[in-house]
């Protein structure tokens, strides 16, 4: 579940299954310390990119909860909230789509399309 907020997203990875509690908590974790040390996640699609420089300007924080893991992620930047939803929509067809998902580039914003890949569409 993810709630949108006007300044980024409120998101809840959740099972009832306690060995994929375990397995959420972990990969969240391995994640936000991956992203707080600038190791760059999947440096080929322009969405990653932009996260990975605007890192500093973003918010982010993790709590596990008995069911898995609450994120926050927040920025000041309205261009940096879009890009923060457009990474929401992208975890949520990994979560959906599997391994066959991760394979495609993300849809990005406009701004992105602009500064990174001019031939990618637009979230």
């Amino acid at each position: 579940m993810t709630e949108r907020l006007p300044n980024g997203i409120r998101a809840l990875m959740t099972s009832e299954n306690p060995g994929l509690v375990q397995v959420l908590q972990a990969h969240a974790a391995r994640m936000a310390q991956r992203f707080g040390q600038g190791r760059a996640i999947r440096s080929w699609d322009p969405l990653f990119s932009a996260l990975f420089e605007y890192r500093d300007a973003l918010s982010v924080t993790l709590r596990n909860i008995p069911e898995g893991v609450e994120t926050l992620m927040t920025a000041d930047d309205p261009k940096l909230v879009e890009l923060i939803h457009c990474n929401d929509l992208t975890l949520h067809q990994f979560v959906q789509h599997g391994v066959e998902a991760s394979k495609n580039r993300s849809r990005v914003p406009d701004w992105v399309l602009e500064a990174y890949r001019p031939d990618i569409d637009a979230c």
